[in-house]
């Protein structure tokens, strides 16, 4: 009968860790390290993988190893995972894992049992055979330990220590083949969940966990030293989340100042465009009083620039839109400098927090200025390219026409 955690079991996984004799390197990676070796009078390499967890916790680590709910999530190489018994000491797992090449797939149950290490906060999760299980699939050793990163406590090193017999028909050297390159996969896995989904979740639990601590703080009495904590971290948040959105403003600021500047250099251009077609159009006269002197006298008029009102209305509608984006930021902006420091009624109860909250509410509004002014930028310089693009075709026309006509007066 299975008593729960070995002492000796864990030995035999400690020894194999620090071992070096005899064991060869199958894989690395950024974040992975693996290593095989094969026993005598075994047809199966034992693994063993080095992997790095960065900005994932221990504690967390754990959990995704631990927590089936979670790993049902994320491990893609068992297609069902479920705790058949719950015992103070250890648990049994049903792990079904899918083989490639049509194979059947195989069914592993395991006994599971976890031991922490307080003064190390090192984890030790150690999987057994069930004596009496009947299935194809044999687990053999295996093992997970998990450690904090030395030089980074908030980040987690991760050991994995397996030999696992799929039984059947599937040939031994293709089990040592994909055992070799199954941790990196599952270390990826692992991951990629945490940054994506696991953290983003948990932080936002936190949140409102520590919101409504703060809403009952007067309600409660005095607050424990974990809602003094939260309190704090929440105060941090906040604060860090003013300084974003004010480092957002700061460049959308920045950008507006840039499509303005590049707006004008536009209208230059259009500008010069203009001045081409005046010097386009004096020598067209000059050319035809080469030809015929006295009908250029009477049919020649003086050349006036055609005035766009399309052009000149999109410039006046510009320079209003600016005008009042303009007074937009300029209110926001004393707003922001003169924040009431007492909170509001309403608030959570915490100074620091309402003051944060409200800066936050202003400084959007302001954002959402900053965005209409860009977008009204960005359309003013999409119309002055199009008549830019309009009058180069058209100066361009004009010129290879009158390149023509000079080329055929001097061959006359």
């Amino acid at each position: 009968m299975y008593s729960g955690f070995s002492e000796d079991y864990l030995e035999k996984m400690l020894y194999k860790e620090k071992e070096t004799d005899g064991w060869a390197l199958a894989n690395r990676s950024q974040h992975a390290e693996v290593w095989k070796k094969k026993y005598p009078n075994e047809s199966l390499q034992v693994i063993k993988a080095f992997l790095h967890l960065p900005g994932v916790p221990p504690n967390d680590a754990v959990n995704l190893v631990q927590n089936v709910e979670v790993r049902k999530r994320w491990d893609t190489q068992f297609s069902a995972i479920d705790v058949l018994e719950e015992h103070p000491t250890h648990r049994m797992v049903y792990w079904s894992a899918p083989l490639p090449l049509g194979m059947q797939t195989r069914d592993i149950v395991q006994y599971i049992a976890e031991k922490k290490d307080e003064v190390t906060d090192t984890t030790y999760i150690l999987y057994s055979q069930v004596p009496e299980d009947v299935v194809a699939t044999k687990p053999g050793i295996s093992a997970v330990i998990v450690r904090p990163d030395l030089q980074d406590p908030r980040s987690t090193r991760m050991t994995l220590l397996f030999q696992t017999d799929f039984g059947g028909r599937l040939p031994k050297f293709m089990v040592n083949f994909f055992s070799a390159f199954a941790p990196p996969k599952w270390r990826r896995d692992m991951y990629n969940f945490y940054v994506k989904v696991y953290s983003k979740e948990k932080n936002c639990d936190k949140t409102i966990v520590a919101a409504a601590q703060l809403k009952v703080r007067d309600r409660t009495g005095p607050s424990s030293t974990e809602t003094v904590r939260l309190e704090q971290e929440i105060r941090e948040s906040t604060t860090r989340s003013v300084q974003l959105l004010n480092e957002a403003f700061y460049v959308g600021t920045k950008t507006n100042e840039e499509l303005d500047r590049q707006y004008e250099s536009l209208e230059r251009t259009e500008t010069k465009l203009d001045e081409m077609q005046q010097g386009l159009h004096f020598s067209r006269r000059m050319l035809s009083v080469i030809r015929s002197p006295i009908s250029a006298l009477f049919s020649g008029s003086s050349y006036k620039k055609p005035y766009d009102a399309k052009v000149n209305g999109r410039c006046t509608q510009k320079v209003v839109s600016m005008e009042s984006s303009d007074r937009k930021l300029q209110s926001g902006s004393s707003s922001l400098q003169n924040t009431s420091s007492s909170s509001s009624s309403s608030g959570t109860g915490d100074v620091v927090v309402d003051q944060n909250l409200a800066t936050m509410s202003k400084v959007l509004h302001q954002l959402r200025g900053v965005a209409e002014l860009t977008s009204q930028q960005l359309d003013d310089s999409d119309l002055k390219i199009e008549s830019i693009l309009g009058k180069t075709k058209n100066n361009d026309g004009k010129l290879k026409e009158l390149n023509k006509s000079m080329k055929k007066e001097l061959q006359s």
